[in-house]
């Protein structure tokens, strides 16, 4: 039985980006808050993310 706060982070990481999310450890699986990092290393490295649950996205440079 799955604790119901358990989470999973997933990433994956490139050459120049990240990208992530969190999971709910349900059955099945339900994405939480998600996002990527471009550009890691260069000008203008952006952060962007999106919270279904608020059904916003937020972006920084």
């Amino acid at each position: 039985m799955t604790p119901a706060n358990e989470r999973v982070l997933t990433i994956n990481g490139g050459s120049s980006s990240i990208k992530f999310a969190v999971f709910d450890a349900g059955e099945p699986p339900k994405r939480g808050l998600y996002g990527h990092i471009d550009r890691i290393g260069l000008p203008d490295t952006k952060l962007t993310f999106t919270d279904p649950a608020t059904n916003q996205s937020s972006t920084f440079r």
